[in-house]
């Protein structure tokens, strides 16, 4: 069975941000009570109890909580939690795997990489959302879905808005990975570039799996996230011959071959 384990970046600049600084270390017991909060929130929503989930919500997100479309968690992870000077709110990133709902994609999961923001409301600890920053996400601005059932939960800091386009297929999902050329021709001495871009809606890791003798290759990043891009750069040595450089691409994509010709 094929399964697709993409990281999606809900706030590809926030998270960069929260990796740089992990913020001030907070007591333990505030540390241990937020946690189990957290696991709390995210137990109820793999078991679908998204009602019992409403006490975890602050006062000023439960319209939100109410209109918007409920996640239903396979599994989840607490990555890091960032907290601010006083330790009255935080940022949590959590790994909340779901079904992937689309032709192709049948019974297979997708790991997101998603923000969650907490802070102290009558000395507990509830989950709430940044209406104008948490909609913003790698596939631009979303809005909140309609449930059809009214009782509804929030994508932005519960789970990842759903994207816009999400593929049909696994070949179309392929072919959203792509290499600006397939082809480099250099002298000697001389260095190329080829562009890979990532146009699926998660994360994936490129490397190189073979190079030939008289050929540096290198890459500038290996992990791409949703719409970024990675660079291989390409060196021959005095005495390179052609051939052909592979680069795979994980958790799931198509092999990449460039070939290189030596004038």
């Amino acid at each position: 069975m094929l399964r697709i384990s993409l990281l999606v970046l809900a706030a590809t600049a926030l998270w960069a941000q929260t990796a740089a600084q992990k913020g001030p270390e907070p007591p333990p017991e505030v540390d241990k009570a937020l946690r189990a909060r957290i696991n709390e929130f995210c137990e109820l929503h793999k078991q679908g109890k998204f009602r019992q989930a409403e006490q975890f919500v602050a006062d000023d997100t439960k319209d939100y909580y109410y209109n918007s479309s409920k996640p239903h968690y396979v599994s989840y992870e607490i990555q890091s939690i960032k907290y601010n000077e006083d330790f009255t709110q935080a940022l949590a990133t959590v790994i909340c795997e779901q079904y992937l709902s689309a032709l192709g994609f049948q019974n297979q999961t997708i790991k997101m990489l998603t923000p969650f923001n907490w802070k102290l409301e009558n000395g507990q600890w509830m989950w709430f959302v940044l209406k104008d920053t948490m909609l913003v996400t790698p596939f631009g601005r979303m809005t909140p879905a309609e449930h059809t059932d009214g009782a509804s939960a929030p994508p932005a800091g519960g789970a990842s808005p759903r994207p816009p386009v999400i593929p049909a297929s696994v070949d179309q999902f392929f072919a959203m990975i792509k290499a600006d050329k397939n082809e480099l021709t250099l002298k000697p001495g001389a260095s190329g570039e080829v562009t890979i871009s990532n146009g699926t809606p998660g994360m994936i890791i490129v490397g190189i799996a073979r190079q030939f003798a008289g050929v540096e290759a290198k890459l500038d990043v290996s992990g791409v996230p949703a719409g970024g891009k990675a660079v291989l750069t390409v060196h021959a040595g005095d005495h390179a011959a052609s051939g052909v450089i592979r680069l795979d691409i994980k958790p799931i994509g198509p092999p990449i071959a460039v070939r290189v010709k030596i004038e």
